[in-house]
């Protein structure tokens, strides 16, 4: 609707006439408003309903002046537009029965080891474990819950988790637990954090020998899974770290094998075990004031059968399926404007995983 109000005014007879400097002048004022109407009914049992009406209100308002030889015309004008919306929704909910699956209690098929790290320095804790559902994790320090943030990253991935502290102090010291738990029951594990005080003791021209802050693992794998040995090495670098594989060291060049450093913490990855792997694996760490080695065993087993209705003359031909796993995640760069860049990882999974890459989830 509009308003519209005119206002003449008209100079006397033989009196002077007033030319203004601007004869057309035009000022906009303009409200808009919006009003949320009320639920009119309420929701039967058998479910829940949304009803609501929106009025949206909008106001425009000018004021116009116009000069016609002696007559000086003054124009207010209000232009008023209202809209309603209304929203109406119904949920329904029902319950399905149907046949529940046999749940399988949570285990661990690899226990929490107890750790040892100096001030400052990284520690770590791992789990790996079973469960029909897959189970929950959840990792506690003394009887704490703990949450991912800068300072304690929590990597759960298939049946295998990892606690990351990035830096202890004395005051970390303690007991940390993990728990397993899906509808068939609980798991629970425990082991210390000791935090020693850095203590030097040079060797030969003030340099620290290798020593193993942790040492490397026994492991069991399923054939086709991914195998990993972790150690933390302290020591005066450089360090030569290598590794052996029944008293052979394993070459570089051998692609079923790969080798990471971060944090002082050097790590074998055997990428897709074979029956042939079932070893021992050393790790060694030398430099010009000593040399310091540890061992572990991996133990390989066949793929488990599969218990179903299918005929046992098939479970040979089973196809192992594997979720993927990033073996080499990508790593932060810094670079120069206008120059170029890379960004790799490594990814396992059967059958071969698709890769997206994004950029700020884009």
């Amino acid at each position: 609707q509009t308003e519209s109000q005119e206002i003449v005014a008209a100079s006397h007879a033989g009196g002077p006439k007033s030319t203004p400097d601007k004869k057309f002048v035009t000022e906009v004022d303009i409200d808009s408003q919006k009003i949320q109407g009320p639920v009119k009914y309420q929701p039967g049992p058998a479910g829940s309903a949304v009803h609501g009406k929106e009025v949206h209100v909008a106001k425009q308002k000018q004021t116009q002046k116009e000069v016609k030889g002696d007559v000086e015309i003054t124009r207010k004008i209000t232009a008023t537009e209202t809209t309603e919306v209304e929203h109406k929704a119904t949920t329904h909910e029902r319950i399905v029965q149907g046949p529940v699956k046999p749940s399988v209690p949570p285990v661990f098929t690899k226990k929490i080891q107890p750790c040892r790290a100096f001030e400052q320095e990284q520690a770590r804790f791992e789990v790996e474990f079973d469960g029909e559902p897959l189970p929950t994790i959840q990792w506690y320090r003394e009887d704490f819950p703990i949450k991912n943030s800068s300072d304690m990253q929590i990597y759960t991935f298939s049946t295998k988790s990892v606690l990351m502290i990035r830096q202890v102090f004395m005051e970390d010291s303690g007991v940390f637990s993990v728990v397993a738990e899906n509808r068939g029951g609980k798991a629970k594990c425990s082991a210390n954090l000791v935090v020693e005080e850095r203590r030097r003791q040079p060797g030969r021209g003030g340099m620290i020998p290798p020593s193993f802050v942790t040492t490397i693992q026994n492991t069991s794998v399923t054939t086709g899974q991914l195998a990993r040995f972790d150690a933390k090495i302290a020591g005066t670098k450089p360090l030569d770290v290598y590794w052996l594989r029944s008293g052979k060291k394993i070459a570089p060049s051998d692609i079923r094998y790969k080798t990471l450093e971060e944090d002082n913490v050097y790590t074998l990855l055997i990428l897709e075990t074979i029956p042939e792997d079932n070893s021992k694996y050393e790790c060694v760490a030398i430099n010009s004031a000593g040399e310091a080695r540890c061992e572990a065993e991996c133990l390989v087993q066949g793929p488990q059968p599969s218990f179903s209705n299918t005929k046992p003359s098939k479970l040979t031909s089973t196809v192992i399926e594997k979720s993927p796993i990033i073996v080499e995640p990508l790593k932060d760069q810094v670079i120069k404007e206008g120059t170029s860049v890379l960004f790799t990882c490594r990814i396992t999974g059967h059958p071969t995983p698709t890769v997206e890459w994004k950029k700020t989830d884009k």
